[in-house]
C-alpha cells in the first residue's frame, strides 16, 4: 500500500474510495428499483381491492335476485298445482254428471 495516496480522514486510497463510492452508487439504484416494484405492487393491490369491491356487490345484487327469482317460482308452482288439482276435480264432477244423466253410473 502507497502511503501517500491514503486519504488522511479516513485512511482510504483513491482505488478503495472508487470502489466505496461505485457500492454505495450501487446499493442506491438497487433501492431506487426496489421502490418501483413497491409501487407497483402497491398498485397493483389496490386495483384488486377495487375489482373484489365491486365483485362484492355484484355478487350480491345477484344472490338477492336468485333468492326474489327462487320465492316467485316456489309460489308460481304451487299455483300450478292449484290450478291442475282444481281443474281435474272440475273435470271429474262434469264426467259424472254426464255419466249420471246416460245412466251408467246411479
Amino acid at each position: 500500500m502507497n502511503l501517500e495516496n491514503v486519504h488522511p480522514e479516513d485512511g482510504l486510497t483513491g482505488e478503495e474510495r472508487r470502489n466505496q463510492q461505485m457500492e454505495i452508487d450501487g446499493g442506491r439504484e438497487h433501492l431506487r428499483w426496489l421502490e418501483k416494484e413497491l409501487y407497483k405492487l402497491f398498485s397493483r393491490t389496490k386495483s384488486i381491492e377495487r375489482s373484489y369491491e365491486s365483485s362484492k356487490e355484484t355478487h350480491g345484487d345477484f344472490y338477492q335476485q336468485s333468492v326474489n327469482m327462487h320465492s316467485q317460482f316456489k309460489w308460481y308452482a304451487l299455483v300450478q298445482l292449484l290450478i291442475l288439482v282444481v281443474t281435474g276435480f272440475m273435470n271429474a264432477k262434469t264426467i259424472i254428471t254426464a255419466l249420471k244423466k246416460k245412466g251408467f253410473i246411479y
